[in-house]
C-alpha cells in the first residue's frame, strides 16, 4: 500500500503442509496493532503498519496431533519502549510457569506462578493499583494453560497431577484493549480504578502480547 502498510491475510493450511504436516490444527489467529488485543481475532484483514505488533497464534497438525503456538513481534523489527515493557512481563511469566511444570504439579500451580508475575508487572507499570485483587483480569482474561493433544483444546481433568508424557500449553498474555475501561461496569470502585490507571492506560493502549509454548512433562531428574 502507498502509506507503507500492508494487509495480512493468513487463512490457508498450505503453510502447514510445506514441512509435511497433515493440515493446520486450527484456523490461524493473526492480529496486528489493536487487533492483537482481541482474543481469537478472526478477520485477519487489518493493516500491518510499521510500529505495530503482530500476534500470530498458529499450529500445525501432524499424525493427528495438534500444536498450538503464539508469537508476538514488531512489524518493523524493533519494539517501542512501551511494547517492550509489556512483552518482558509475558516473557518472565512464561519462564516462571516452566519452572513449576513438573510431575506432581497441577495446571493450577502453573496458573498461580503466572499470576504472581503478571500482578507484579502490571502494578509496576501502573495498570493496576492493588496486587491482591482481581484488577489484573482487566488485562489478562483467559487461562494460562489448556491440555493439548488430538484437539487443540483437548479433554482432561484440570485437577489431575502432571505425569510424564502429558502435554499442555503455557500462554501468558496482556491485552490493553482500547475500549477496556469503557466497558467496565459503572461503579464507584471502577471509577476510582479508571482514574488511577488512566495515565498508564494511555501509554500502553492498543498493545496486545501473548507468548504461547507447548509444554511436555518429562520424568523428574
Amino acid at each position: 500500500m502507498q502509506d507503507g502498510s500492508m494487509r495480512l491475510t493468513l487463512r490457508s493450511p498450505t503453510h502447514s503442509k510445506l514441512r509435511n504436516a497433515d493440515h493446520w490444527g486450527y484456523p490461524s489467529i493473526v492480529g496486528s496493532g489493536p487487533n492483537a488485543t482481541t482474543l481469537h481475532y478472526e478477520e485477519s484483514q487489518g493493516k500491518v503498519t510499521p510500529g505495530d505488533l503482530v500476534l500470530m497464534d498458529v499450529g500445525a497438525e501432524y499424525d493427528h496431533y495438534s500444536a498450538d503456538v503464539t508469537r508476538t513481534f514488531p512489524v518493523n523489527g524493533k519494539f517501542s519502549p512501551a511494547q517492550a515493557e509489556i512483552y518482558q512481563i509475558c516473557l518472565r511469566r512464561a519462564g516462571g510457569c516452566a519452572k513449576v511444570a513438573r510431575p506432581g504439579a497441577r495446571v493450577s500451580d502453573v496458573d498461580r506462578a503466572a499470576t504472581e508475575v503478571i500482578k507484579d508487572g502490571l502494578l509496576k507499570l501502573g495498570l493496576i493499583t492493588e496486587r491482591n485483587s482481581m484488577q489484573y483480569r482487566v488485562w489478562f482474561m483467559h487461562g494460562t494453560s489448556h491440555w493439548l493433544g488430538m484437539n487443540v483444546h483437548d479433554v482432561g481433568d484440570y485437577g489431575t497431577k502432571f505425569e510424564p508424557g502429558m502435554v499442555f500449553t503455557n500462554e501468558p498474555g496482556i491485552y490493553v484493549r482500547p475500549d477496556a475501561l469503557d466497558n467496565l461496569p459503572n461503579t464507584p470502585e471502577n471509577a476510582k480504578f479508571i482514574a488511577a490507571v488512566r495515565p498508564a492506560f494511555e501509554k500502553y493502549k492498543g498493545i496486545g502480547v501473548r507468548i504461547e509454548d507447548d509444554m511436555l512433562i518429562t520424568p523428574a531428574l
